[in-house]
């Protein structure tokens, strides 16, 4: 008798350990199917856009992309100063002078724009026409070799190519003109010859 009542006692543990076990599953496993069920609801509902459509701002307003750019030294002839051979040419410290970019188009563009978006694509402010102050000075003696020579006043600059236009949905680019461009920096550069 002892030995049944161990082994009934043992059948019924196990049979209440498992009905136990049995509960205790069900709650994960539902758990689990409204977890699956969630998951394809989001993968589902996911957008099929581009994701470059984010940044994609639809309808007329006018925008512009930057397609290159590079460092480039902007200068003007007029504002250049001449010596004699063998003589000392300076440019002073706070000297002012204007040094203007260019901006070819086909089709329409609007200056303003292009630039701004140059101006964001390489980090520093670019403009078309740029007044600009010395920061330093600037001294360069002409060799004797040349009957003159001069010192001109610039400006670091960029230039590369540009595209205009407007984005219309869903993210799809509609072009107005297109074209170069040349702009400067506040950024002064002096140059000799």
């Amino acid at each position: 008798m002892k030995i049944n009542r161990t082994a009934q006692g043992r059948d019924t543990s196990r049979a209440s350990r498992s009905a136990r076990g049995s509960k205790a599953r069900k709650p994960r496993l539902l758990h689990l199917g409204m977890v699956a069920t969630l998951v394809a609801a989001v993968l589902t509902a996911a957008p099929t856009a581009p994701a470059s459509a984010a940044t994609c701002e639809t309808g007329s307003t006018r925008t512009s992309r930057t397609l290159s750019s590079t460092s480039v030294y902007l200068g003007n002839a007029n504002n250049r100063v001449y010596g004699q051979s063998g003589g000392t040419i300076s440019i002073s410290y706070g000297e002012t002078w204007t040094t203007t970019g260019t901006l070819s188009v086909s089709g329409t563009a609007n200056a303003g724009v292009v630039f701004a978006n140059v101006s964001v694509t390489v980090g520093v402010s670019v403009s078309y026409s740029r007044a600009t102050s010395a920061t330093s000075s600037y001294t360069w003696k002409v060799p004797k070799s040349q009957k003159t020579g001069w010192v001109e006043r610039g400006n670091y600059g960029y230039k590369g190519a540009y595209t205009y236009g407007y984005y219309k949905s869903p993210c799809t680019w509609v072009e107005l003109g297109s074209g170069s461009y040349k702009g400067a920096t506040s950024r002064p550069w002096y140059t000799h010859s």
